[in-house]
This record gives C-alpha cells, structure tokens and sequence, in this order.
C-alpha cells in the first residue's frame, strides 16, 4: 500500500538580484565603481557620465584599470600601524621589542608563519613568554592579526565579531573542511543543529576576513575612504565619499531602438528592470551607510574626540537594533569600509566591542579586559601563577565583573595555559 505524505517546508528562494544586492551592500565604493562600469557594458539602457572631481583631482593620472590598492601610495603601512598601537600598551620594553620582532614577520596578510621553535631560538625566550606576546600581538587590531593559521583567524574574528554564537565558532574550530564542501548535513548531524542554522552560520563566517591585514597596507592619508565624519560648529557630520562614482542616466537613444526591434521586446525589459534595480540598490547601500554610521557615533562620540583609548563597547546586533536591521546586514555593510574621522582613518570594523558590567553599572569592552587579563598573567609569579578565581578576584578589586568561568574562556580564547601549565620551578 502506498501513502502519499505531503510536506511543507519552508525555504529561503535567493534570486541573482537579491544576491547582487548583498554583495553591493558589502562593496568598498571602489569596488562599486567597477561594478556600475560593468553593468554600463552589459546594458545597454544605462549611460555613464565620468565626474571630473575623481579624475580631475589628484588621481587624474591613474589608469582607470588600476585597483585602488594600486592608486594609493604605501607611506603608512600595516607594521608601522601595528607599532603604534604596541607603543601605547603598558608593558616592559623588552616585551614591545618582541612584539616589534613579530610584527615584522608577519606576510601580508597579517599571519605569523615562523613556527615557535624557531622564533624561541631566535628570540631566546621560554614558552611563556612567547606564549604572552603571541596573545598581546592577537590583541591588536585589525581582529585575526597574529594568526598562525585560517582556522586560527576566523576563529578570533568569530569570538569578537560574535562572541555569543557558540554554533559559528563551533564551525570555525571543527568543521572548515565540511563547510568548504557544502556538507550541511554531516555538520548537522554531527552538532544536533537544523541545517537552516548552520546556513545562517556559515553567510555570517563568510562575511570574515580571511586575510586581516591585506589592506593595512594602504590605509594612509592618500587613501580615499568610503565614509567621512567630521566636526562642523561642534557636531558630527556624515558624508558618503562617493562623489567620484559616475552619474548614472537612461539611455532613451537605445531604448528607442530596442522597442523598435521585435525580437528585443524581452531584453528590453529584463534590461530596465536592471537599470531600476541598480539606482534602487545603490540609493539603499547609501542610506544603510549613513543610518549605521550615525548610529555608530550616538555611542561612540568619545571616539571621534580622543581615539581608541575612548572606544565605547559596542556589538553589530546593538546598532542593527538601534536601525531595524538584521545583525548580518551591520557586518556586510561594514565590510571592506574605511572610515575618515578626526582621529584617523580606521577599518570600519573597529567600533564593534563585546561588554562587560562593571561593579558600578558601567560598561567595558570585552576587548579590554582581555587586554588586562594578558598584563595580569605577565606580571604574576611564575612559580606561583594565578588561578582563574583569583584573576577574577583581581578584577573584582578593579571593578569589573568577571566570572571565574568567563576568565577560563577568554584565556583559552587568548590561548593562554592554565596556571597548572604556566608555573616554573
């Protein structure tokens, strides 16, 4: 006997325009540059018209061909930024001299290939000790600088972009190779997880930075960014740099002579539903832009005044709220931006900060109490180590709340022994 079963199920159905837009969303305005160049070559409904501000301004002797990577000069680039940021951390100058020797062998990408055998010979140092500088290095930002490998730099992308998503750090630790073949269903097996979850998961892991510090190289003053904030009469303004897109019009000239051709009544549609899809989604990055970014200064004006030493805890999914956004769209939108303040130009990316309550109701980044958590092990007795208990009693004298669990997770996420492990005789 046979039983037909009807199952309804539902499923998520991405058309290529959908796609489009999200990869536009996440596009660097260069990039979006390229992309309405490509579009004006593939329809012939959409005319072009070059604005003189980007060719007839200090670029107007680059080849239009030339990524903007190839435009800009390198007169600040990812080890002299890293530098900086180990110049203002507190600790003994024979540790800043290790990290300035790592930090100059780091490949492009931000990665440390020199294997800890070697470096510990070289450097003369114990496993401790390299141990620590491995951790501060790890601190710094870009988020994933310091990796040994991928898996490593996803994984410290995933605790800090999204440090309460145990399933996406979960793939990013043991299941790279499944996802690389698209095998949800061993994952899903293996995690007790609904597939849908894990494809959530995985979109989110794919808005990472496989390569962190790939841009670090270009960041100086020459760069043009892609947002701009400023002070005027004692406020923040936003602007979009975008000025050097061309402008973007309707060819009535081709539209005329496609309507008069029979056989191209379809391709004349299909063409004006791209070109109304183009200006749409370009008008839609713009506005997504600017709302994150002015809700991004609401809780980080400090920032904009005194740099990073005032950078407020702050998480993708609170400024997502704060705009009526879902959580991805902050990330994709942030992606592969470069933000111009008064303080410097910086990775969009920087602002975003898990917190922590202190004793006081105050807030503190995640960030820094790692940061505290490294200083705290390095200045112990070695033939004593602090427990995790007592680390957290440390900080409970400081004021900040920090379970003895939570100081457990962030040293094994800092890589760091446990006491047990860290004590010499």
């Amino acid at each position: 006997m046979l039983n037909l079963v009807v199952e309804q199920k539902q499923k998520i159905v991405m058309t290529q325009n959908l796609k489009q837009a999200i990869s536009l969303l996440q596009y660097s305005t260069y990039d979006l540059y390229q992309f309405i160049h490509e579009q004006h070559l593939e329809n012939p409904l959409i005319e072009i018209e070059e604005t003189e501000q980007y060719f007839g301004n200090k670029l107007s002797t680059v080849n239009t061909s030339n990524t903007i990577e190839e435009i800009v000069s390198d007169e600040k680039g990812m080890q002299e930024m890293l530098i900086e940021q180990i110049n203002e951390l507190n600790m003994s100058h024979s540790m800043k001299h290790i990290l300035y020797y790592l930090v100059h062998n780091l490949d492009e990408n931000g990665y440390l290939e020199v294997g800890n055998h070697e470096l510990k010979q070289l450097l003369k140092i114990n496993d401790d000790i390299l141990v620590t500088a491995i951790n501060h290095l790890q601190g710094l930002e870009p988020v994933g600088v310091g990796s040994r490998d991928l898996r490593e730099c996803l994984y410290l992308q995933a605790c800090y972009y999204f440090p309460d998503d145990c399933l996406l750090q979960k793939l990013v630790t043991n299941h790279l190779e499944d996802l690389a073949s698209r095998d949800l269903r061993k994952i899903s097996d293996c995690l007790n997880s609904d597939i849908l979850e894990i494809e959530n998961a995985f979109s989110q892991i794919q808005e990472l930075n496989p390569k962190p510090c790939s841009h670090l190289n270009y960041i100086n003053e020459n760069w043009i960014p892609d947002i701009e904030v400023k002070f005027e009469n004692n406020q923040l303004i936003v602007k979009l740099v975008d000025d050097y897109l061309p402008k973007i019009s309707f060819s009535e000239k081709n539209a005329r002579l496609l309507k008069t051709l029979e056989n191209q009544k379809d391709y004349y549609h299909r063409s004006y539903q791209n070109f109304k899809w183009l200006l749409n989604s370009i008008e839609q990055r713009r506005m997504t832009l600017l709302s994150i970014t002015k809700a991004i200064i609401s809780i980080q004006k400090e920032f904009f005044e005194h740099g990073i030493s005032a950078l407020n805890p702050l998480t993708m999914k609170e400024v997502a709220d704060e705009i009526g956004v879902h959580e991805s769209t902050i990330s994709r939108a942030t992606k592969n931006k470069v933000i111009r303040t008064p303080v410097g130009l910086f990775d969009m990316r920087v602002f975003f900060s898990s917190k922590l309550a202190s004793l006081d109701g105050e807030f503190v980044s995640r960030e820094k109490v790692k940061v505290r958590m490294r200083e705290i092990i390095s200045e112990e007795n070695k033939e004593k180590p602090y427990s995790d208990q007592k680390i957290s009693d440390i900080f409970a004298k400081e004021g900040i709340e920090v379970s003895r669990r939570a100081v457990s997770k962030y040293r094994e996420e800092l890589n760091i022994p446990s006491s047990r492990n860290r004590k010499q005789f």
